[in-house]
């Protein structure tokens, strides 16, 4: 059965599709018409001939075997597919009917996007049904108290009631929320602990909005230190402060720069500035690291004495 489903303008500039044929690229949209909520379908490509290319002439086979190869569809089970973080990319109807194929290996439930009605009303009652800050009776709501885009888990112990003011104006990531949290008395490594969250695939650096806010839209994206060890030890290496944030943006931005091809210069050109132009006036100067990245800074600059076989540069990655 076909869904309708949703593309993003920045699907057409990502490095795995622009690698893709023309048809290719029309097939991988089509199937995720063919993908049930959780991405996953049966793996036709006969059917998928019929029914998404009738009239082409192609060789369907050819164009399943280039999308499995590249990633952006993996097989699993007996004639089963399933589309990698196809959740997190759409926004699916709530009413559409759950997947009835079974759980790829290492499938971990995301849990509910949402507090239920029930677990909702139970906030409120422990709550008193009064904002927890400041004590208003007002516009209530849930809250995580460490966000869901930070890893925080969705259950009572990590929900509270807080009113809408209080609620729109919390950060969900990096300096801000930490200051946020102290408020409360806790930080977000204390609470990463506290719920034995792994945070080393999620980007808490990245702007995402505010918790409150109920915008759409917003991905967290996960670094692939595997694929990206330059992106990794450059992000590693970059000052922390208010700007270093967009994490995932500033991945694409690498990626576009083809960087990694480059990083032992670049994170060498970065290493130089935090001994020298960083420093000046108590770091107010340092840019966001976006910002160094779009511009290329590392093109062409000078690093004092630095070379690629010795000073800044010796060991970078």
């Amino acid at each position: 059965m076909a869904r309708i489903r949703t593309i993003k303008p920045e699907f057409f500039t990502s490095e795995d599709i622009v690698s893709l044929s023309p048809l290719a690229r029309l097939l991988y949209i089509a199937l995720w018409c063919e993908a049930d909520k959780r991405g996953r379908l049966s793996w036709k490509p006969k059917t998928f001939k019929m029914r998404w290319l009738p009239g082409d002439e192609c060789d369907i086979t050819a164009l399943c075997e280039e999308i499995t190869s590249c990633g952006v569809v993996i097989l699993y089970g007996v004639g089963l597919a399933y589309i990698p973080c196809f959740e997190k990319h759409q926004h699916v109807n709530p009413r559409e009917t759950d997947s009835s194929l079974p759980d790829p290996d290492g499938w971990v439930d995301p849990g509910p996007k949402k507090v239920g009605k029930n677990l909702r009303e139970t906030i409120l009652e422990r709550d008193g049904y009064k904002c927890t800050r400041c004590g208003s009776d007002d516009k209530l709501q849930v809250d995580h108290i460490l966000p869901q885009s930070c890893g925080g888990p969705h259950i009572s112990e990590n929900l509270r009631t807080l009113c809408r003011s209080c609620n729109a104006g919390r950060p969900v990531s990096g300096i801000g929320l930490d200051k946020d949290l102290a408020l409360d008395g806790f930080s977000i490594e204390s609470l990463r602990v506290k719920y034995g969250i792994d945070a080393s695939n999620l980007d808490v650096d990245a702007q995402v909005g505010r918790e409150g806010k109920g915008r759409e839209g917003v991905t967290l994206r996960v670094v692939d230190a595997c694929e990206f060890p330059g992106f990794a030890k450059f992000w590693e290496t970059w000052p922390t402060n208010d700007r270093k944030q967009a994490k995932g943006k500033c991945l694409d931005a690498w990626k576009k720069a083809n960087a990694e091809r480059d990083a032992a210069l670049v994170i060498g050109h970065v290493l130089f500035l935090k001994n020298s132009a960083f420093l000046k006036d108590g770091g107010q100067f340092i840019p966001a690291p976006l910002v160094y990245l779009n511009q290329r800074r590392w093109e062409g600059a000078d690093v004092g004495s630095s070379s690629p076989t010795g000073g800044v540069l010796a060991g970078a990655i």
